[in-house]
C-alpha cells in the first residue's frame, strides 16, 4: 500500500504542475488519465486491459457512440471513463456516460473525469441504469487519506464488481449519516 500511495502522491503532483497545460482532451487523456490507469494497474498498453474509443451504443438510440475508455478484467468490460479536458466542468457531460454505461450491463462502474477530478458511479438505485450521482468524487489535487484506499480497490488485481458496489453503497449511507447528523446538530443551535 505504501508503494501505491507513493505512486498516487507523485501523480497528485505531476497533475498539479502540467494541468493547467493540458487545454485539449486528448493532452488531458495523455499526460493525466494514462498514468493513473497505470498506477491502477490498468496499462494503457494493454488492450487486454484498456479499449481506447470502445463502442458503446444504446440500440435504438445515437449510433456509433464510443466511450473513451473501457477497462477490462477477464475479458470482460467492467468500467467505463470518460474524458474531458482540464479546465472542463464535469457536471454537464454526466448524460453523455450514463448511455454508455446503461448500454453495457456488464459494466459495474463507469467514471467520468478532467484528470484532476474523478466521478464514480454505479448502478444503485436501478439495475443497469447509472445512477444521477456519484458514489465517489476524488479530487486528484487534493488527495485525502480515505482517498488512498478507495482508489486502492480500483486497481487490476482488486477489481471487484460486488465490493465496488458495497464501496458505493457505504459512501452513500455515510454521506446521508453525515447529512443528517449535520442537520441534527444546527436543529439544536
Amino acid at each position: 500500500m505504501n508503494n501505491f500511495k507513493n505512486k498516487l502522491d507523485n501523480h497528485s503532483e505531476h497533475v498539479k504542475k502540467v494541468g493547467s497545460h493540458c487545454n485539449t482532451e486528448e493532452t488531458t487523456k495523455q499526460a493525466l488519465i494514462l498514468p493513473l490507469l497505470d498506477i491502477l494497474g490498468f496499462t494503457p498498453y494493454d488492450p487486454t486491459k484498456v479499449k481506447a474509443e470502445f463502442k458503446a451504443d444504446f440500440p435504438g438510440e445515437k449510433a456509433n457512440e464510443r466511450v473513451d475508455y473501457a477497462l477490462f478484467c477477464q475479458d470482460l468490460p467492467v468500467m467505463f471513463i470518460e474524458a474531458k479536458s482540464w479546465s472542463e466542468e464535469l457536471t454537464n457531460h454526466c448524460p453523455q456516460l450514463s448511455r454508455y454505461f446503461n448500454a453495457t450491463p456488464e459494466v459495474a462502474v463507469a467514471a467520468i473525469t478532467n484528470g484532476r477530478e474523478w466521478r464514480f458511479f454505479t448502478d444503485l438505485e436501478q439495475k443497469n441504469i447509472m445512477d444521477s450521482s456519484p458514489f465517489l468524487k476524488i479530487k486528484i489535487e487534493e488527495l485525502q487519506d480515505n482517498d488512498y484506499e478507495q482508489l486502492y480497490q480500483f486497481r487490476y488485481d482488486q477489481f471487484k464488481p460486488e465490493a465496488l458496489r458495497t464501496l458505493a453503497e457505504e459512501s452513500i449511507y455515510f454521506s446521508l449519516f453525515t447529512k443528517t447528523i449535520t442537520c441534527s446538530s444546527s436543529n439544536l443551535i
